[in-house]
């Protein structure tokens, strides 16, 4: 009888062994404070996926995550699939983004194991399973701690404020080049010796906005706030802000740092569905006058929203 279960149990145990199935999938879910067009804007394009992958880019279509290599199969609007292909185990990964409201978006992982074909071999590989699922979850939750982080999807530390003066006076005028620093002052200081006419006092930092009419042509208008409603003429004209909310983010550079961080709030103000009464405009922090090196420019960048 012994010697019949000392055949039959490693019999079993081999058909057992046989009988296991070839792959594996497990699913797992996180829920990110963040929009889907923002997700989206970030994992469709590989060349931005640097940001937020949480390891190293090997290649344009390779990326390592604890020294394992993911090689990007195809990428979906809403997702992307990748092979991790190890001594160890091989594994398929398909992640899809849902949206769940215009601030949520739900991320689904299903990872697909694929197991050797000797009995044995596969023994083992699914008892690693676990360790691979938790490397898998703590992917996850790496993906939940990026995209969580205003600071982190945009580069700009935006914030929703409310606008602190109504009363403003602007001036505008044409070129047909993008202006100088020299003719922005010019503008500002025109501005600033018709508030001192009016007996007025400035309240804010000037603000500046550069409108492209064509391809040569632009449109400078530059504003300050007062601390009263100033007469408009032929030349100066009065505008009055709604104190209500207005999205900002600092920026510290030249034009092109300026030109990214407005680029980036306009992302901010479209995903996240919101409206605005008016343009997005740059605050001038520093006085660029005096300060020429570009790099230690302090601007805000202003959007106006309803909500």
């Amino acid at each position: 009888m012994k010697k019949m279960l000392l055949i039959i149990v490693p019999l079993l145990l081999i058909a057992v062994l046989f009988l296991l199935p070839r792959e594996k999938s497990i699913t797992q879910t996180a829920n990110i404070t963040c929009p889907m067009d923002a997700v989206t804007r970030l994992m469709v394009n590989t060349n931005q996926w640097n940001k937020w992958w949480p390891g190293k880019k090997i290649n344009d279509s390779s990326f390592d995550y604890h020294n394992q290599p993911f090689a990007i199969e195809t990428i979906l609007l809403n997702g992307f699939k990748a092979n991790n292909i190890t001594q160890n185990l091989s594994s398929h990964l398909d992640v899809q983004f849902i949206s769940q409201s215009i601030t949520e978006t739900q991320i689904i992982a299903t990872t697909t194991f694929i197991f050797s074909a000797n009995p044995f071999v596969k023994l083992q590989q699914y008892l690693s399973i676990s360790n691979y699922k938790a490397e898998y979850a703590a992917f996850l939750q790496q993906l939940e701690a990026f995209f969580g982080n205003t600071q982190k999807v945009y580069g700009h530390k935006i914030e929703m404020q409310k606008v602190k003066f109504s009363s403003l006076i602007s001036v505008k005028k044409g070129f047909d080049h993008y202006p100088t620093t020299t003719e922005v002052y010019a503008l500002i200081n025109e501005l600033k010796a018709y508030i001192a006419t009016q007996n007025g006092k400035e309240q804010d930092q000037p603000i500046l906005n550069v409108y492209p009419l064509s391809q040569t042509e632009y449109e400078a208008m530059v504003a300050i706030a007062t601390d009263k409603d100033l007469p408009s003429t032929n030349r100066y004209f009065l505008k009055n802000m709604m104190l209500g909310n207005i999205v900002v983010a600092p920026v510290t550079g030249g034009q092109n740092a300026i030109n990214n961080c407005q680029r980036e709030i306009e992302n901010y103000v479209r995903d996240y569905k919101k409206e605005s009464p008016a343009i997005p405009f740059q605050q001038l922090i520093t006085n660029r006058v005096v300060e020429t090196d570009t790099s230690k420019w302090m601007t805000t960048i202003n959007f106006p929203v309803f909500r």
